[in-house]
């Protein structure tokens, strides 16, 4: 019998019959490690301790758990103990005994690590390779990923006190690295942590067979057959295999480029608030490495690449964003966009069929990279500047359409690129070789025009994704216009794109760019 049918089925037994008679539920035993005058690891730094974090994602699963089981729509029916909900410390062996003592189903133990700052990623462990507990872990491993997205250290076996004496399957999960500067910003963060506990949910509900669940959320779906909230541009094919989300998927040819092959995905939200924003696909040798979404948001735009390769059948997360009321953002998936890069296996097709928005609270603002950030260094007179021109190899204009020219002066260098705006993406393409990691501000410069565009769209591609900037090309002649301070990694990659995507005007114009290290 479906395990949620069932659920519900005890649900009016327990109302119908005398106490006692209720349903069982499933006993979880949470344990959030360390705790009073054990801090586990430490960020000595910003003084973020292990024994906070893991307390309060511990907390948030069990409101969670506890949630579920008061509603009866979906999800699963639990009786949830854990083995300290304050700041205090409990012997190890006096965890797994008090679990073992309450009789548990499973054991759930929440951890960060910490190595010398030289480590990071999401790790879980139980006790042997194989069997309910190694089942756990795996799906624990699993959503731990979609919520942060850290590096995958995989699913291993270890001899932990908790693994070892607990009568029940165990499994321990080090969410990250909390000395490590990719980590501690997930870590130290209360939004996500609570994020983890949700996915920690989805691992415990699907190791019972049922469905992901989230209590209390507004949740709302666009697949591929919701009228109004689908639309596509280009060639699209209904796909001949089973997996859809509901009765059929679709998929694309990510080498077309006239027209451009295009899904959006536009929800009516009912709410204004924090999204979590997932995927559902169809995967397959063929599908792209890099299947590239635009999430339209409240706070701009941000592009996110995904393997379709891998990922079938299940919601595959695309971040958290805040979205206004109505039909104001949507995610957009791009074929042109999704062709494999450099060292990438080759990929042909894209897979669009659903998207998920499951709202999560109240609008807030990204967290910072750390909760005590430093202030922000003095500028340098002697600040680093690279200039990419569009005559240099690390430019580049694909396609037919844009062209050379020199018809208004104010330009950089000889000459500049431009190209009629048409509804497909089409970008010019700037690579930088940056020397170092760090802060740089990037700029922008075009000779103006009274037929040039009014919203160019420049998309800047970054260590946290991509941010879009609209600029103004009739304004701003012959000046460095700033697209905004990023994040970037060290090395050669492309940087700044421009698409001739937009409504406004005849032309787009690609000239030069310019990054300025701060």
């Amino acid at each position: 019998m479906d395990p949620s049918l069932l659920r519900r089925l005890g649900v009016i037994l327990g109302l119908l019959l005398p106490p006692g008679w209720a349903f069982a539920q499933h006993r979880i035993y949470i344990d959030p490690g360390h705790g009073g005058a054990d801090v586990g690891a430490v960020n000595s730094t910003h003084g973020t301790r292990e024994a906070d974090r893991v307390l309060l994602t511990g907390l948030e699963l069990r409101r969670l758990l506890e949630e579920d089981t008061k509603e009866t729509g979906g999800g699963g029916s639990w009786k949830v103990r854990m083995s300290r909900s304050t700041d205090v410390f409990i012997p190890l062996g006096a965890r797994s005994a008090d679990a073992n003592a309450w009789e548990a189903d499973r054991f759930i133990s929440i951890h960060q690590n910490a190595y010398n700052q030289t480590a990071n990623g999401t790790e879980t462990f139980s006790l042997n390779a194989s069997g309910k507990a190694a089942d756990l872990r795996n799906l624990v491993q699993a959503e731990a990923l979609k919520a942060w997205g850290l590096l995958d250290r995989g699913n291993k076996t270890a001899g932990f006190s908790v693994l070892r004496n607990s009568a029940m399957p165990a499994v321990l999960t080090e969410m990250g690295f909390i000395d490590s500067s990719k980590d501690h910003p997930f870590c130290a963060s209360d939004e996500k942590c609570k994020l983890y506990a949700r996915h920690l949910l989805f691992a415990v509900q699907k190791h019972y067979g049922l469905k992901e669940y989230l209590p209390g959320a507004v949740t709302i779906i666009v697949d591929n057959l919701t009228p109004e909230s689908y639309l596509e541009t280009g060639h699209w094919e209904t796909s001949p295999y089973k997996g859809g989300w509901t009765k059929d998927s679709r998929w694309a040819n990510v080498l077309d480029e006239n027209p451009a092959n295009t899904a959006r995905f536009r929800p009516n939200l009912p709410q204004a608030g924090r999204y979590e924003v997932s995927a559902w696909w169809l995967a397959g040798t063929n599908r792209s490495p890099a299947a590239a979404f635009v999430i339209e948001h409240a706070g701009g735009s941000t592009r996110v690449e995904r393997d379709q390769r891998s990922g079938a059948r299940q919601w595959n997360s695309l971040g958290t964003f805040d979205f206004n009321v109505g039909m104001n953002g949507q995610v957009v998936l791009h074929g042109a966009l999704s062709a494999a890069g450099p060292g990438q296996p080759s990929a042909t097709v894209i897979s669009a069929d659903a998207v998920r928005f499951v709202r999560l609270g109240d609008a807030s603002a990204t967290p910072p990279p750390n909760p005590s950030p430093s202030p922000p260094p003095a500028p340098n007179p002697m600040a680093q500047e690279i200039v990419v021109d569009n005559v240099s190899p690390d430019f580049s204009a694909p396609g037919r359409r844009w062209f050379k020219a020199t018809h208004t002066p104010g330009y950089a260098g000889t000459d500049y690129h431009a190209r009629r705006v048409e509804s497909t993406s089409d970008p010019a393409s700037w690579s930088v070789n940056l020397p170092e990691s760090g802060a740089w501000e990037v700029f922008a410069r075009w000779p103006t025009g009274s037929n040039r565009t009014e919203a160019a769209p420049y998309v800047v591609l970054h260590e946290g994704g991509s941010t879009k900037r609209i600029v103004n090309q009739r304004k701003d002649d012959n000046i460095w216009v700033s697209l905004g301070t990023f994040q970037f990694a060290t090395g050669y990659a492309p940087r700044v794109l421009l698409s001739c995507w937009t409504r406004s005007g005849d032309f787009v114009i690609a000239d030069a760019v310019k990054f300025v290290r701060r």
